[in-house]
């Protein structure tokens, strides 16, 4: 992959992301890659940062268009504090308690 212009450090990490996800980096798996960056009109490099990225074990070239016109996504993120608080009701407030002694209640 580095022969097809890929930086060194991002071809080991698209090889250490295919060993974590129990895919071997067969000779085959490694020219599909290729074979589907030139379709999608992609430098290698570009593939393997996106592959990285997104935790891609693989790439194909319609991916590359659909993300395209998908634009880019922004999920909602779930907050965890604003789950558990939605319904609460406020705490009373200092300004609003009385202290009165018990000395005085008697």
């Amino acid at each position: 992959m580095v022969e097809q212009g890929a930086d060194p450090q991002t071809a080991a990490d698209y090889l250490t992301l295919r060993k974590a996800k129990k895919a071997a980096p067969t000779h085959t798996a490694l020219r599909s890659v290729v074979a589907e960056a030139a379709k999608a009109g992609m430098p290698v490099q570009d593939v393997l940062t996106t592959c990285c990225a997104r935790g891609w074990a693989g790439f194909k070239a319609e991916w590359a268009g659909q993300q395209a016109r998908a634009g880019p996504s922004n999920p909602v993120k779930f907050d965890p504090v604003a789950h558990v608080n939605r319904n609460r009701t406020r705490p009373i407030e200092a300004s609003n308690i009385i202290d009165i002694p018990a000395e005085r209640l008697a």
